[in-house]
């Protein structure tokens, strides 16, 4: 089953290949989407880790230590997790936009390009430059979105993290004091 969706991946890339004119768009579609699904991975993978390793050891270290304190860690770690999976799936829709965008702004640029002459007959060089400013102002926004949501994912983990912190030492006094 996995061989023949495959082949069906190369068929439908072999069809666009032939529909969409030459080499280049090809070998510049691919390049453009493998370094983009590569940095995709790499930072989900990266924050993945980091928060299973830290929310796992805190875990296990404040249900030996101390079970009120573990539940509120379980209860943070929870609430991060929530968040994670929500900001992993603007990730992924994020990424396939990106990734449209710069294909339809490397095709115009091409397309430019490969018609520079007639372009300059024509005296359209500033209708090609808005064509290509469409594109390149779409991959902003959804880059500046894509930062606002890391910003968010950022804000908090750093909130959770004051707020447990200010939990555990309250905890920590009432269990001390015991």
């Amino acid at each position: 089953m996995h061989h023949f969706g495959n082949m069906q991946w190369c068929a439908r890339l072999l069809v666009w290949a032939r529909k969409y004119d030459p080499v280049g768009d090809l070998t510049s579609r691919l390049g453009a989407d493998c370094q983009q699904v590569s940095h995709v991975i790499g930072n989900d993978l990266n924050l993945i880790l980091l928060n299973v390793l830290q929310g796992t050891g805190a875990l296990v270290y404040l249900l030996i230590l101390s079970l009120p304190l573990g539940l509120c860690t379980l209860t943070i770690c929870c609430a991060l997790f929530t968040i994670m999976l929500l900001h992993g799936q603007y990730q992924k829709k994020a990424a396939k936009l990106i990734q449209e965008y710069t294909a339809c702004a490397n095709e115009v640029a091409q397309e430019t390009f490969s018609l520079m002459r007639t372009v300059r007959v024509y005296g359209t060089e500033e209708q090609e430059l808005r064509r290509y400013a469409v594109w390149m102002g779409k991959l902003a926004d959804i880059t500046l979105r894509q930062s606002a949501a890391y910003g968010y994912w950022n804000f908090s983990f750093n909130t959770l993290s004051l707020n447990s912190e200010k939990h555990f030492k309250y905890q920590g006094a009432k269990f001390w004091k015991l």
